[in-house]
């Protein structure tokens, strides 16, 4: 009976493990075919998303108002010397020294944190006539307007980005391309001038480190390869892990890089082909086997750019063939255990595998990292659910934690130029305010003993010349000496002025003082107020907006005072860009203030209240609404037009009150009611020393 029932068992379940095996072969090698075509789509979306990174870069920069203050200027001055008239030869020879309109280390400081920012080369800029206004590093030519590259950015889209073809780097073998977008009047869309980026083509090969995180295989090759014009490809980059692929090399390479493309003339005639079908939405691949490899191209979309993907035929059956020796074994050993394990477990084990999936899936297509694969067995596929719930957990804390480090490098960014600029300011200002200041008083003993000689002579003296005696009336001594000490005391108080002015600037950025340390609340008002003032004053958008003082007597607050400074700024700044742009203060047509309507106002209050500081910023302007509100403190929000505001200075502001000195930051806003800030400040510090190091 054993002998029947033996055959009978085991010879079904050997064909079943044969038809298994088989199935698992084919399937072990769709696998591999399926892997190597997700690879050139991964490699061709990343490449597309580094390069929107790095043009988005240039397009912010291409709007930045430093540089289009630049480019104006530039071009008024150059019209006003005639030097668009000049020969080439001979401007080229008149700027020489530095290839510059202008010499303008701010404007080159700032294009070299680009660079840095973007991973560039080198970045500059020209005005609408040509000349190069500012440069990350020296160029070797004044005048762009006869270059190929900049006549065709002058005929781009306002926001697009136009991309070279790659070409080798003149004293090195190395591959550049540039990034070049056109500067137009964010206001009238007049062109302005371009911006210039180069960029090294090896740096795309992190994407070579990220694919190795997913266990790239041995004989898997990627290349990316430009075929801009159909006719002279060029290797951008090249990633593998394979030494020598030598019998596939190519030999007829004379248009290509120093690199050579692997699978040669045959795999570019292919990609030449699939380059010239018209593109579709969706992602759209291309195979085929050559020299015993299999290759898959993929578009970079948006660009003339094919990645070409490639691996061994051996290797993708090299798995295969080790699992279908091992399912035979498995089923001539094991195969009566096998099939009561199968039976028993099949459906405990396939429902979770499924129900991972199917959220694994979710999760990538609709992006959405608050979904959780529920863990209903306490097994390995239990803790693979545990896993890559953490996984996700870990996705979105990271984002959230790239966008907060974004926010903070550019406000650091923001603080960092204008700290500068306050230094620069204050000091050229303060040398010669105080050289005059102070010899007023000289100048003022000086007169007045000149004139007592004046009148001395004039007494010991009666019988003066005719010529002398006109003199002496055309000057009229008298109103000389009563005037002359008005003269020098209105320029004193002119030159007092200034000195307050200076000491706002200094107090308001504290430029010389340490991090945290005891502060007057209203003196830091005060000068975020002076530095403010210019807008606080009637022009033809909106009338004066007036400053209502209501001080309480609050003792010194131990705190980082420039950054309190930031947060007084941020809160002001916003009230008066709420009255600038209410389209409240204007009648139908646009033209006059409502005269029925409340003059604008902002009140400043300032509280002791137990071992806290209060103080409290509230308008009467047309207040916020309920999303708008919710969102304030969120990075990168901002209700302002494209271009006129980053949306970092509430959140910044709640960073530095909240998690930087442990107080409060709370808004209370009602549609047409106005809007108050109230900021809590502990009077003690309770900012931590490894926090300190943070900002």
């Amino acid at each position: 009976m054993l002998i029947i029932f033996l055959p009978v068992t085991l010879i079904p379940l050997a064909i079943a493990g044969i038809l298994g095996g088989v199935i698992t072969y084919q399937r072990s090698s769709e696998q591999k075919e399926a892997q190597l075509h997700d690879r050139a789509i991964i490699v061709a979306e990343l490449t597309s998303k580094k390069l929107e990174f790095e043009s988005a870069i240039l397009q912010t920069a291409a709007t930045d108002p430093l540089i289009i203050n630049a480019v104006r200027s530039a071009s008024q001055e150059i019209k006003q010397e005639g030097l668009e008239k000049k020969s080439v030869t001979e401007l080229e020879n008149q700027f020489k020294e530095n290839k510059l309109l202008n010499v303008n280390q701010l404007l080159n400081s700032y294009l070299q944190r680009l660079v840095k920012l973007g991973n560039f080369t080198d970045i500059f800029f020209t005005e609408q006539h040509g000349f190069n206004i500012a440069s990350s590093k020296p160029t070797p030519d004044l005048i762009q307007r006869n270059k190929a590259w900049w006549k065709k950015a002058k005929k781009l889209q306002n926001s697009e980005t136009f991309i070279t073809p790659p070409h080798p780097h003149k004293s090195a073998n190395t591959l550049y391309f540039d990034l070049i977008n056109k500067i137009v009047d964010p206001k009238t869309g007049q062109f302005l001038g371009v911006i210039k980026a180069g960029y090294r083509a090896k740096d795309l090969n992190f994407l070579a480190e990220e694919l190795h995180k997913i266990e790239l295989l041995g004989s898997e090759h990627l290349q990316i390869i430009s075929i801009a014009d159909g006719k002279n490809p060029m290797v951008v980059t090249t990633m593998n892990r394979a030494k020598n692929n030598k019998k596939l090399h190519s030999t007829k390479l004379a248009n290509i890089s120093s690199q050579k493309v692997l699978g040669g003339d045959v795999l570019l005639q292919h990609a030449m082909r699939y380059q010239s079908r018209p593109q579709n939405s969706g992602p759209y691949t291309k195979s085929f086997i050559y020299n015993d490899r299999r290759f898959t191209l993929a578009r970079v979309p948006g660009r003339n750019w094919i990645v070409v993907a490639s691996i061994e035929l051996a290797e993708i059956h090299k798995s295969a063939k080790q699992i279908l020796l091992m399912f035979g074994l498995i089923f001539l050993v094991l195969a009566t255990v096998a099939s009561i394990i199968i039976v028993k477990f099949s459906r405990t084990l396939s429902d979770p595998l499924n129900l991972l999936t199917m959220t694994a899936r979710k999760v990538t297509e609709i992006c959405d990292f608050t979904l959780r694969v529920p863990v209903t067995t306490q097994d390995e596929v239990g803790m693979l659910a545990i896993h890559f719930n953490r996984l996700i957990r870990w996705i979105e804390k990271y984002i959230q934690e790239l966008q907060e480090t974004q926010a903070q490098l550019i406000h650091s960014e923001k603080m960092s130029s204008l700290g500068q600029m306050l230094a620069g300011v204050v000091h050229e200002i303060n040398n010669p305010v105080n050289f005059v200041h102070g010899n007023i008083q000289h100048a003022g003993e000086y007169s007045q003993d000149l004139l007592k000689i004046i009148q001395i002579y004039q007494e010991n003296c009666p019988n003066l010349s005719s010529e002398v005696q006109e003199r002496i009336e055309d000057m009229d001594p008298d109103f000389v000496s009563r005037d002359f000490p008005k003269l020098l005391n209105s320029m004193q108080v002119g030159t007092e002025r200034i000195i307050g002015i200076v000491n706002s600037l200094r107090t308001f950025s504290r430029l010389d003082e340490a991090d945290v340390k005891q502060a007057d609340i209203h003196e830091g008002i005060d000068s975020t107020l002076v530095i403010l003032q210019s807008r606080l004053k009637d022009n033809k958008s909106s009338p004066t907006i007036q400053i209502i003082k209501d001080y309480g007597d609050i003792p010194s607050v131990e705190c980082c005072p420039g950054q309190i400074n930031q947060v007084f700024m941020n809160i002001l700044a916003n009230a008066i860009d709420a009255y600038k742009e209410s389209p409240q203060l204007k009648d139908s047509d646009g033209t006059e203030a409502i005269k029925n309507r409340e003059k604008p106002k902002i009140t400043l209050q300032t509280r002791h209240e137990g071992k806290n500081c209060i103080i409290t910023i509230s308008d009467n302007g047309s207040g916020m609404s309920p999303e708008v509100k919710r969102r304030i403190f969120d990075p990168f929000f901002t209700t302002k037009s494209v271009g006129q505001g980053t949306g970092l200075g509430l959140s910044i502001s709640y960073k530095i009150v909240v998690e930087k000195h442990k107080g409060k930051l709370e808004c209370d806003s009602i549609v047409g009611h106005g809007t108050k800030f109230t900021i809590t400040l502990p009077i003690e510090a309770a900012i931590e020393p490894q926090e300190k190091l943070l900002i």
